[in-house]
């Protein structure tokens, strides 16, 4: 079974409009939660890796191993960059608001960042099982 990727279009472009926008709201507001900035984070990291990937392997046909092995490769990379990107919006949140008692302590960027390896293992594993279950639902049905 082989699997032709899409190449990159007008959805992925206003995919990553959105996501933007979605980053200047965020900037705004007094906030010290961190789930916000860390679904912001991860939401970033997996566009972005998508929209590459879409722009490198766009059209290109995979067989199973490959898409699995490619999966796995690309969620273990969005996870790490969810962690950098999450500490980064942190710290561009910070300095937006200037303020003596930051929205994100810099203990807590650091603990953000300290995450990379363990969300990098679950970006890996979230891949792997989604590249897996497309092709579990996808096979074809014997006789």
């Amino acid at each position: 079974m082989t699997v032709r990727l899409p190449r990159r279009g007008s959805r992925a472009r206003l995919a990553a409009l959105a996501c933007g926008i979605a980053i200047f709201a965020w900037l705004g507001p007094e906030d010290t939660h961190v789930w916000p900035v860390a679904a912001l984070g991860t939401v970033t990291a997996a566009l972005t890796v998508w929209l590459w990937t879409l722009g490198k392997l766009g059209g290109a046909r995979l067989n199973g191993r490959q898409m699995a092995l490619l999966a796995a490769l690309l969620g273990a990379v969005t996870g790490l960059a969810s962690s950098i990107i999450t500490a980064g919006l942190m710290l561009l949140k910070n300095a937006y608001h200037a303020r003596a008692f930051p929205d994100s302590p810099p203990a807590l960027m650091g603990a953000m960042i300290q995450r990379a390896p363990a969300w990098a293992l679950a970006g890996m594993l979230a891949g792997l099982a989604l590249a897996l279950a497309w092709q579990a639902l996808n096979a074809p049905e014997p006789d």
